[in-house]
């Protein structure tokens, strides 16, 4: 990428921005189906790669993928337009969570690894801390930038950041509520109704028309959530509020919230070791491996090793900060935006940009695919 061209011209006016991926939800519901299937992860580490934002701003304009969630993440960053293109995955070994684990079996004597660590979130055990990178990558690996797609639009579609921002950012955050709603609300041990918003002969099996798949949710003048009968195009289907069993009534803030049964379903911690993480940045640059690719296919780095402490504070902005608050800012009112959203893509169905639609089962079968790549690579971690 051209950043040196990008502060020429623009300066240093930078704003760092928050991890883009599965949200961190999904990442450690995927770590956590993990230890409930084979054991061998604890969930509350699932976050440590998205310690770093995942971009920065230059005059809210030029956007450019951080260095650090380059490594974080194992991939290349492509050329730099408005919008970044979307990176490449390598796949040279160069994986940290791996990294970790061979720092912590071949390199690093006991009392070294007793030394990483304290009683702080991010001074927290050191091998669990590589696995929950092993287990977040395996995840993101599915994802990026297949389904949750990256780079600039092409000519067709509506407006330059269609496939970064629309159908990455808020696709990702879309498919958090899809699969806290069908693991936990419908098939996880909650106590939610089956989610049935709109069933009918030759309808998508789970929500909503092909054509126009979530228009049938929507807010009545209270707040409530209500289904349009109108959305029963031919008769024979039934819609079914089920917004009752997994959003409170409106509170004090004018928003519907989960109900507490779903929070309580998952009393997030989120934990790393930040010192590890050093030291793995360290190996990283000692092997001179790059982060960016140009489009003649050179290969280039602007890798710095952050300090421990800016480790610290980067984790305790994105993650102990940002990440745990999540669950508690998930409302109706955002699940309807986004289902607006998720409407107009497949009503739409820009053709020239080739989006996927927006499914439910889509999320879902991916979320699958990602508690399985986590299962295998966390029985290879050595490898």
């Amino acid at each position: 990428m051209r950043r040196g061209l990008v502060v020429t011209v623009l300066g240093l006016l930078v704003f760092a921005q928050s991890s883009l991926g599965w949200w961190g939800f999904v990442h450690y519901r995927v770590a956590k189906e993990i230890a409930d299937t084979v054991g061998g992860v604890d969930p509350n580490y699932s976050m440590g790669p998205d310690t770093f934002p995942s971009y920065e701003r230059y005059f809210l304009i030029i956007h450019e993928i951080t260095p650090e969630f380059l490594w974080s993440h194992a991939t290349l960053a492509t050329d730099l337009d408005v919008v970044p293109d979307a990176p490449q995955y390598p796949h040279d070994g160069r994986y940290p969570g791996r990294v970790m684990y061979d720092l912590l079996t071949n390199k690093l004597r006991p009392s070294s690894i007793a030394a990483l660590q304290g009683p702080a979130a991010y001074e927290q055990n050191p091998m669990e801390t590589a696995k929950g990178f092993v287990v977040h990558n395996a995840a993101d690996n599915i994802v990026h930038w297949d389904y949750f797609l990256g780079g600039n639009s092409p000519a067709g579609c509506p407006g330059i950041a269609y496939l970064w921002e629309t159908n990455h950012l808020f696709k990702e955050e879309w498919a958090s509520y899809i699969v806290l709603m069908l693991k936990d609300a419908r098939d996880g041990g909650g106590t939610g109704a089956p989610i049935q918003l709109f069933r009918g002969a030759g309808e998508d099996n789970m929500m909503g028309t092909i054509d126009d798949i979530f228009s049938s949710l929507t807010e009545d003048a209270n707040l409530n959530g209500v289904l349009d009968p109108g959305e029963d195009q031919d008769g024979s289907g039934t819609l079914t509020d089920f917004t009752g069993e997994v959003f409170g009534p409106v509170g004090a803030d004018g928003h519907r919230h989960l109900l507490p049964y779903l929070l309580n379903l998952h009393p997030i911690s989120y934990k790393a070791n930040a010192k590890l993480m050093h030291l793995a940045m360290e190996v990283h640059r000692k092997n001179r491996r790059n982060t960016d690719v140009n489009s003649s296919g050179g290969e280039s780095s602007e890798f710095a090793v952050k300090s421990v402490a800016d480790i610290v504070s980067s984790f305790s902005t994105e993650i102990t900060g940002a990440a745990m608050q999540e669950l508690n800012n998930m409302t109706l009112g955002r699940f309807i935006q986004l289902n607006l959203i998720a409407s107009d893509v497949n009503k739409n169905s820009y053709s020239a940009c080739a989006v996927p639609g927006w499914y439910p089962n889509d999320v879902m079968v991916r979320y699958g695919w990602c508690v399985q790549r986590g299962i295998a690579w966390l029985a290879n971690i050595g490898q």
